[in-house]
């Protein structure tokens, strides 16, 4: 085989190998996702803000009628780790508890 095309072969091969692991990853359930963004303070204008969509794509993702795709579903997965603990450190602090 043609070293080009082979190199170009293996190429498409991993790059499907990673978007089915990506689409693999799982996400919060539907009502974490809310109560997520709402606990931290986010409209779903905010929120799609971040990602370059509209509120109703995240609409959507949080009602199940969609799906962050590749990069954004891994991203998205991030925000949501990272304001559930940003959420749970602050009412930490607010107890009293600190960090």
């Amino acid at each position: 085989m043609d070293p080009v095309v082979e190199q170009r072969l293996d190429q498409r091969i991993e790059a499907i190998r990673r978007k089915k692991v990506v689409e693999r990853l799982p996400l919060p359930t539907l009502t974490v996702r809310r109560l997520v963004r709402e606990a931290a303070g986010l409209s779903y204008a905010d929120m799609g803000a971040l990602f370059g969509l509209t509120k109703q794509a995240v609409r959507l993702w949080e009602h199940g009628q969609a799906e962050p795709e590749g990069e954004r579903r891994i991203l998205y997965r991030d925000i949501l780790l990272k304001l559930a603990k940003d959420v749970v450190m602050a009412d930490l602090d607010r107890l009293g508890f600190g960090r």
